[in-house]
């Protein structure tokens, strides 16, 4: 399980500051599989679920530590 590490991040496309945490994609199917997201708190924003260009969120923006 993730926790949802907020980070404040300036976004290009809204010309302002943003909430960004990781997020689990919901995943269809037998398997689990876990895929992350980036996600945002402006959820006018067309790309918000995307990470897509032009959106400058992508999941290389947090880093994964897993215990030893």
């Amino acid at each position: 399980m993730i926790k949802r590490n907020i980070q404040y991040y300036y976004c290009n496309v809204i010309k302002e500051d943003v909430k960004i945490y990781l997020k689990n994609k919901a995943n269809i199917g037998l398997k689990y599989k876990k895929d992350y997201f980036v996600k945002c708190n402006q959820e006018e924003c067309q790309y918000v679920d995307e990470n897509t260009s032009p959106c400058p969120l992508g999941i290389e923006m947090f880093t994964l530590l897993s215990p030893v």
